[in-house]
């Protein structure tokens, strides 16, 4: 498994099998993740509308929703 920080508070997890998966995710505290999003990565770059399902996920989840 690897972490990379995509952008500000938001984090990839990627995970390593015969397929490549992707799970974004949030750190709310020190004992509590959240996970936003997972995808099945077919090409080197996250698809821009992967990470922008992520942000509008994690903004709900740290902001209630508000922009």
């Amino acid at each position: 498994m690897q972490f990379r920080q995509v952008k500000g508070k938001l984090w990839e997890l990627r995970i390593r099998t015969e397929e490549a998966h992707r799970i974004f995710y949030v750190t709310v505290s020190r004992e509590e993740m959240v996970l936003l999003h997972t995808y099945h990565k077919k090409t080197q770059k996250a698809p821009s509308r992967e990470i922008e399902t992520a942000e509008r996920r994690m903004k709900e989840v740290l902001y209630g929703g508000e922009d």
